[in-house]
């Protein structure tokens, strides 16, 4: 009853919006003189916003409404559940309480069973001490439980125990309000001009990290791995600010809907093909004209794998490529929209059939085990429950233990980008989540950019010490050269291209 009242003031509140002043529309702040003529390798200025910072975009205000009405009673007594479990001292329970209210969701939106199992807290350190050992990357586990009246932030180390802080100021409607407010400003191409995401970006911090930021520093922590609850699935951790630097800037990051479900075992895929698959031309969907560009830099440039463009880019060729020679990274690059709905709403794109999510195994990326796959112009309906169930769940549904795909569609521009520098980085970086982290920091510091019709890199490789500094260009195909594409260090970019399953 709860959640039907809000959402009818919530309504209420956008009927009133429209109706006395408009539509209102979130608008990017005017730059500073001195960036106007700033050469396409500035790095983006992050200069404070203005008055716009205090819109009610109708699109914010609907996904803000959608997630709390998300939120049953039910779940609610589960959440005091797992905080009086914690408050007891009992983390075992308190740790299988939390994963399980979340894994028994992602359960019922795929239909499946059995994954659900006992979370022991001394195996779990274990798992991640084990791991930090082998990769030299000191992992942290950040579970973030949303209340009507705060935030839980629960952190998990190899070697101390765990950290509980209750944030009083991230009340839920507060928490989804920001978190509606940062998708809006920055999934949108049209706003990569403006700074208005900075304001947003910056309390998530504050009510995220701020809170557990001592211990980060003090255990010397790099990788976080995130496992969240309803409407903060969609927001990518990445893009938080402390003021200074964004929060990739200083950890690799990954998400999981439990870690029960991640792999603990790491595996070294530096040296592995890639199969790599896609469509630049599609009968009923828009074109990607950076695909053939993405697929050749990627195999024949590298020397890592083969690709295959439009007619080939077939599921049954999927499978019988990866029959011949056991592929351990696959890449799609393709249309896959995570929609609202049941999973037979969403799909990846082949050249001749749609793949339904519900269809996953259908591509047996089990048998051989797949390490890696990569989906490079996806897109989810962000603040929707079952969208991010579906997201978050695609690398469980697939058998694969990392997905990297993207939460909207960035611009082949951006996905070109992002995908050439990640598989650079891929080659040498300790862990997956380092070389995502890598690629991201590039383009954040203007090291990527277009420029002449080109995608130039100026970049080193921070695993390659002895490697010197390097500058490729990629020409972009005509349909791209001509545009104008704003810097690419905006996170309309590189942000939406997120982590799923084990960062190792």
């Amino acid at each position: 009853m709860k959640n039907k009242i809000l959402f009818c003031f919530l309504f209420l509140s956008i009927s009133i919006l429209t109706s006395s002043t408009g539509w209102a529309i979130d608008r990017p702040a005017p730059l500073p003189s001195s960036s106007l003529n700033a050469s396409p390798n500035t790095p983006f200025l992050l200069a404070e916003a203005g008055g716009e910072e205090e819109d009610s975009s109708l699109e914010m205000l609907g996904m803000m409404a959608g997630m709390m009405a998300s939120y049953s009673e039910e779940e609610n007594l589960s959440r005091e559940e797992v905080m009086s479990s914690v408050q007891g001292g009992n983390w075992d329970q308190a740790l299988t309480q939390l994963e399980n209210i979340w894994e028994e969701d992602l359960q019922a939106f795929y239909g499946s069973d059995g994954w659900i199992r006992k979370v022991s807290l001394k195996q779990l350190q274990q798992n991640l001490a084990s791991l930090d050992q082998e990769t030299g990357q000191r992992s942290a586990i950040v579970y973030l439980a949303s209340r009507p009246n705060n935030l839980e932030v629960l952190l998990v180390t190899a070697d101390t125990t765990p950290v509980r802080q209750i944030v009083l100021e991230a009340k839920r409607d507060a928490l989804l309000k920001t978190a509606g407010q940062l998708l809006v400003r920055i999934s949108s191409k049209d706003r990569t001009v403006g700074r208005a995401f900075l304001n947003p970006a910056k309390q998530l911090y504050q009510w995220i990290i701020a809170p557990i930021a001592p211990q980060l520093d003090r255990q010397k922590i790099n990788n976080l791995i995130f496992i969240t609850d309803y409407g903060l699935r969609s927001v990518p951790m990445a893009v938080l600010h402390d003021g200074q630097q964004f929060l990739v800037e200083k950890y690799s990051i990954a998400n999981s809907p439990s870690f029960n479900l991640l792999n603990p075992k790491y595996k070294n895929i530096k040296n592995a093909d890639v199969l790599a698959m896609g469509a630049s031309t599609f009968i009923n969907q828009a074109p990607l004209p950076a695909v053939p560009a993405e697929l050749r830099t990627i195999t024949q440039d590298q020397g890592i794998g083969l690709s295959f463009l439009n007619q080939p880019f077939t599921v049954s060729n999927l499978i019988s490529q990866r029959q011949q020679k056991p592929f351990e990274i696959v890449h799609l690059a393709t249309h896959a929209d995570f929609n609202a709905g049941s999973p037979d709403r969403s799909y990846i794109q082949f050249f001749d059939s749609q793949l339904l999510l519900n269809d996953l195994e259908k591509l047996r990326l089990n048998d051989p085990p797949v390490s890696l796959l990569v989906i490079s112009a996806c897109q989810s309906a962000v603040g929707n429950k079952n969208a991010e169930l579906g997201f978050a769940g695609l690398a469980i549904k697939s058998g694969v233990d990392t997905v990297v795909a993207s939460l909207w569609y960035v611009s082949d521009e951006g996905t070109l980008a992002l995908m050439s520098e990640f598989y650079r980085h891929l080659r040498a970086a300790p862990i997956k989540a380092e070389a995502l982290r890598q690629a991201q920091i590039a383009m954040i510091k203007g090291n990527v950019r277009i420029e002449n019709g080109q995608l130039v890199t100026n970049s080193t490789n921070n695993y390659l010490p002895t490697q010197a500094p390097n500058q490729t260009r990629i020409p972009l195909p005509p349909e791209l050269a001509s545009r104008t594409v704003n810097n690419l260090a905006h996170p309309y970019y590189w942000s939406a291209f997120t982590m799923i399953g084990s960062p190792w």
